[in-house]
C-alpha cells in the first residue's frame, strides 16, 4: 500500500488562531508527482469548465517538465471512452483503469517508487 508522509505542525504565533490541522511539507520538485486522471474527449460533457481544466492541465505538464517533476496519468476505459485529449500532450503512457480511482496497480507501483526515491 502507498503511505504518505506525516504532516508537520503548524507553527502558530500568539496572533494565530488555534488551527484544528496541520500544512503538508511545502511542495518542490522532489518532493511532488504530477498526477493527471481522464482527461478524454468521451468524457468532456460530464467534466464541468473542460477547456479550463484542459488549460490547466496543460499548464501544470509544462511547469513539470520544466522543474522534473515526473508525471502519472489514467485513463477511464479507453476503448470506450477514447485517449487523453489531443491538447495534452503526456510525457509517458497512461495507465489504463475501470474504477473511479487512480490508485490502481500501475499508479501505486508509479508513486511507491517516487517515494524511494524521495518523493514524498
Amino acid at each position: 500500500s502507498c503511505r504518505l508522509p506525516p504532516c508537520r505542525p503548524l507553527s502558530m504565533t500568539s496572533a494565530s488562531p488555534p488551527h484544528p490541522f496541520s500544512l503538508p511539507p511545502r511542495l518542490t520538485p522532489s518532493n511532488t508527482v504530477l498526477l493527471v486522471c481522464d482527461l478524454q474527449k468521451r468524457l468532456a460533457p460530464v467534466i464541468p469548465e473542460f477547456p479550463a481544466v484542459v488549460h490547466a492541465a496543460k499548464t501544470l505538464l509544462a511547469a513539470a517538465e520544466a522543474l522534473g517533476i515526473p508525471v502519472v496519468a489514467t485513463e477511464q476505459y479507453p476503448k470506450a471512452l477514447g485517449e487523453t485529449v489531443e491538447d495534452v500532450k503526456l510525457p509517458g503512457m497512461a495507465f489504463e483503469k475501470t474504477q473511479f480511482s487512480m490508485l490502481v496497480e500501475g499508479v501505486v507501483g508509479e508513486l511507491e517508487m517516487a517515494m524511494a526515491e524521495g518523493r514524498g
